[in-house]
């Protein structure tokens, strides 16, 4: 399988998506989405595979689209772009794995919505969350509903309204990470956890999951595709 701008490692039972941009502080291409289209079906496949951890190559996450690189397609072809990320990080989502975000330095736009989309999320000290879309004329495409559900709606409006950056400090104590760790321990600290979930029965784990997510997934999916709307109504004259 070939991935240009994403990479997929298998140990065990545990899959490691990397975004594999660190030049770009891993932003996210036109190809970006044909690469986690390859993944997820990839991934849906595997039955072997209980975990996924989502890590990002270099000093970054993901700061998501890479603006400079849209700046050379048309509004169309962006606006395909974001729908279809949308609808793949969906994808990523209902897989029936526990699924793991690493956080290392910045998590910004699409790389924050990534984090959002995750069972379980580790941020390193030096993380940076933030939604930034409101500082360029436009609004999140998928996290609205997500964020609300995670840290209540008024920590939701300020994040969203304001575009600021929170520490990994600051995203721990509002809840939409569970552990801070030091950037030299990030990777041992995902391991720990992701080896208790590959030692647990598979079945009483995805048996919740899937209950836990049978109702709030229905009410995302209306979410996304509202967000969608608003999104494109950014752009309308």
């Amino acid at each position: 399988m070939e991935l240009k701008t994403m990479m997929l490692r298998k140990k065990g039972a545990t899959a490691w998506v990397y975004f594999n941009r660190p030049q770009r502080l891993n932003s996210f291409t036109l190809e970006s989405l044909d690469d986690m289209k390859k993944i997820i079906g990839n991934l849906k496949k595997d039955r072997g595979i209980k975990s996924v951890v989502i890590m990002g190559k270099g000093k970054s996450f993901s700061t998501g689209i890479d603006l400079r690189e849209m700046g050379k397609v048309s509004l169309k072809k962006a606006k395909e772009f974001v729908r279809g990320s949308a609808k793949a990080m969906l994808e990523f989502q209902k897989l029936d794995k526990v699924i793991v975000a690493a956080v290392n330095g910045y998590a910004l736009g699409g790389g924050a919505e990534f984090l959002l989309l995750a069972d379980y999320r580790i941020a390193s000290k030096d993380a940076k969350i933030g939604f930034p879309e409101i500082g360029l004329g436009y609004t999140v495409s998928s996290s609205i509903f997500r964020l609300v559900k995670d840290v209540g709606e008024l920590k939701a409006k300020e994040l969203l309204f304001t575009g600021k950056h929170i520490s990994a400090k600051e995203a721990l104590k509002i809840g939409l990470v569970n552990e801070v760790v030091s950037g030299r321990d990030l990777e041992k600290s995902v391991g720990k956890f992701v080896n208790k979930i590959n030692k647990t029965p598979n079945r009483p784990i995805k048996g919740m999951k899937r209950l836990m997510d049978k109702y709030s997934l229905r009410k995302l999916e209306t979410a996304i595709n509202d967000e969608l709307k608003l999104f494109d109504e950014c752009f309308s004259r």
